[in-house]
């Protein structure tokens, strides 16, 4: 589950596996792990994909939450590709 809402999210954002793996400083490969399931991440790489998401880790372990009308406008624009 965590790792199909990192894949939904990060195509959600337009960022590829590698991009995604920069910037929160782990390995392609572990993001790969994370999205097919094979691996999970720690604790402390959740909080960093999520920073790098810029969306609450609670996203990440499929907790529903309300959307502000900024995330929600963000999510559309990038969507929409406006």
């Amino acid at each position: 589950m965590i790792g199909d809402n990192i894949k939904r999210i990060r195509e959600l954002e337009g960022i590829t596996q590698e991009e995604l793996a920069d910037r929160a400083c782990v390995s392609q490969y572990s993001v790969s792990s994370y999205e097919k399931g094979k691996t999970s991440p720690t604790v402390t790489v959740l909080f960093r994909l999520a920073k790098t998401l810029d969306i609450p880790v609670a996203s990440l372990l499929g907790i529903k939450t309300k959307f502000t009308t900024e995330e929600l406008e963000r999510v559309l624009k990038r969507t929409l590709n406006l």
